[in-house]
């Protein structure tokens, strides 16, 4: 039996990631379980992941960093052995915090059937702040300091991949493959998946993210050299890319 977690924070493909493994037909069906009306206690809940994620003894899902206790419920309650863990995160901090402020503004954190004029004119109506993206990096990084220290915790070493990764179509099949030797999954086909998944990025977003790093620039040379907390970020997240 096989079991394993994709450990994430927001906006950072982990429902492509997902799409792209259950496509395999070798690797269960992973995904984000959410607790829904029907269902009225967290064993229901915990056996729902499970029958919903298990396939030829193999099962995973997706959690985010804010329900690391109901991962641990979940382990204690099924008595299973987690045998491996997927750490997704995304190198450019900047462009996750705006998107996950687009997505909850929207209320919209897919774009299945939305066409790009529906798409826009939505776009229209929100509007998003420095400060509000200042204080979602931050947030950001705290979730990510959560996963580091359950992983040193439990002295897991989880298998690491970024969004960026996995973000262009002509890589999928490669990362993928990457993700099933480390699952130890044999597969004796190449790998070939595809998607619908739309990108929600859109020059909304390209705006956005020059304004905030012009900004940033320029409240550093006021300052005479001295970096604020924000601007640390802003470095912190360029020299993650470089």
């Amino acid at each position: 039996m096989l079991f394993y977690v994709i450990c994430a924070t927001q906006r950072t493909g982990s429902h492509l990631l997902c799409d792209l493994l259950s496509q395999t037909k070798i690797a269960g069906r992973p995904r984000e379980h959410y607790f829904k009306k029907e269902v009225h206690s967290e064993q229901e809940y915990f056996d729902q992941i499970w029958n919903e994620s298990v396939v030829d003894n193999v099962g995973g899902f997706q959690i985010m960093a804010d329900k690391i206790p109901t991962l641990l419920k979940f382990i204690s309650y099924k008595n299973i052995y987690i045998n491996k863990y997927i750490w997704l995160q995304r190198k450019d901090k900047i462009r996750q915090a705006i998107s996950w402020l687009k997505a909850k503004k929207l209320k919209l954190y897919f774009n299945d059937g939305l066409s790009e004029a529906e798409f826009k004119h939505m776009e229209e109506k929100i509007s998003i702040s420095l400060e509000e993206i200042q204080n979602q990096i931050l947030k950001i990084a705290l979730y990510e300091v959560a996963w580091h220290r359950y992983f040193v915790k439990h002295k897991i070493t989880p298998y690491i991949i970024y969004y960026e990764d996995i973000e262009l179509e002509t890589s999928w099949n490669k990362e993928i493959e990457k993700i099933l030797d480390f699952l130890d999954i044999d597969y004796t086909q190449p790998i070939s998946i595809s998607t619908k998944r739309k990108r929600q990025s859109t020059t909304f977003n390209e705006k956005l993210y020059h304004y905030f790093i012009q900004h940033q620039e320029s409240t550093s040379n006021e300052k005479n050299g001295t970096i604020n907390g924000d601007a640390f970020a802003y470095l912190h997240c360029n020299s993650a890319r470089k």
